[in-house]
């Protein structure tokens, strides 16, 4: 039998609902209810009642519950303990890191910990924080390095641990009026050539909504998804941008972080790992690395 299967069905009977199991799951809900269907003609009984939007377990389905619970049990233990005994690699951490800490910060990080750790070897993916939490559910990676905003939707199945907060700032070019400063006021920056990364993007989303929460005035003249380009484009001085601090590095001969007085916004950069997963001792060693980091907040 499929464990995916069992997954799903304990998913359902914990929340007694098929659209949150899904979201839990990261299954669509109509691959939930096929799992579930399939579960109820292997043992040939109904598992759930289902009045309007109400689910309930039947007779049956309470029986089968916590056979469900300890199979599933018991197959993620026996596949953490022969991946690892398996591997001569017991050294080894899988790491899927979103892109502003897998950029920013784990570079440092990891050189950092191999001084005192130079045996431990890492598998790192670059991946979207939504792939990243299905990998650590699915405990195809050991750990997550996700930026997320102030209203991130954390996952209740999943471990969250902020490690690192990162303020936005303005940036901007050498020869420019603000160059000199370390504070500017919103509506200052509101001035200038704005160069904002585009619509829904965590950057754009915390400054149309403080600018219009002001009633500043403010115009984007360039709009561009990658911030490796905005950061060319304000060296070109066409522009300055609004991005987390830890994306101008301190030696940075062209770009200077400045802090806008009224601008109070974080990226959270969190590490996401499993509840209830075994916790190898490298892999323990880097987390309370990272957590207890002197380096938390960045500006």
């Amino acid at each position: 039998m499929d464990v995916i299967k069992l997954k799903s069905f304990i998913a359902v009977a914990k929340l007694r609902n098929f659209r949150k199991a899904s979201e839990e799951l990261f299954f669509s809900q109509p691959a939930i209810s096929a799992q579930i269907k399939e579960l109820e003609n292997y043992y040939n009984v109904i598992l759930f009642e289902r009045t309007g939007k109400k689910v309930e377990l039947t007779e049956a389905g309470e029986l089968l519950l916590p056979y469900a619970v300890d199979l599933v049990g018991k197959f993620e233990e026996s596949r953490y303990s022969v991946q690892n005994a398996a591997s001569a690699d017991r050294g080894r951490i899988k790491i899927g890191t979103s892109i502003l800490p897998g950029l920013y910060y784990l570079p440092d990080l990891i050189a950092e910990f191999k001084e005192k750790n130079p045996d431990i070897v890492f598998d790192i993916s670059l991946l979207y924080s939504a792939e990243i939490e299905k990998l650590v559910y699915d405990m195809n990676i050991h750990l997550g390095v996700i930026g997320t905003p102030e209203d991130f939707t954390f996952q209740e199945h999943l471990s969250y641990e902020s490690v690192f907060r990162d303020r936005l700032v303005g940036c901007v070019y050498s020869g420019h009026p603000f160059f000199e400063r370390e504070f500017v006021s919103l509506p200052e920056f509101a001035d200038e050539e704005l160069i904002l990364p585009t619509k829904n993007t965590f950057t754009r989303k915390i400054v149309e909504k403080s600018m219009k929460e002001k009633g500043i005035p403010f115009k984007i003249t360039y709009e561009i998804a990658n911030n490796e380009m905005i950061k060319r484009m304000v060296e070109k001085k066409l522009g300055v941008t609004i991005m987390c601090s830890s994306m101008i590095q301190d030696d940075h001969p062209v770009l200077k972080p400045v802090i806008i007085d009224d601008l109070h916004s974080y990226r959270h950069i969190n590490i996401v790992f499993r509840k209830d997963r075994k916790l190898s001792p490298p892999l323990r060693n880097f987390i309370e690395f990272l957590t207890s980091h002197p380096k938390k907040n960045v500006i």
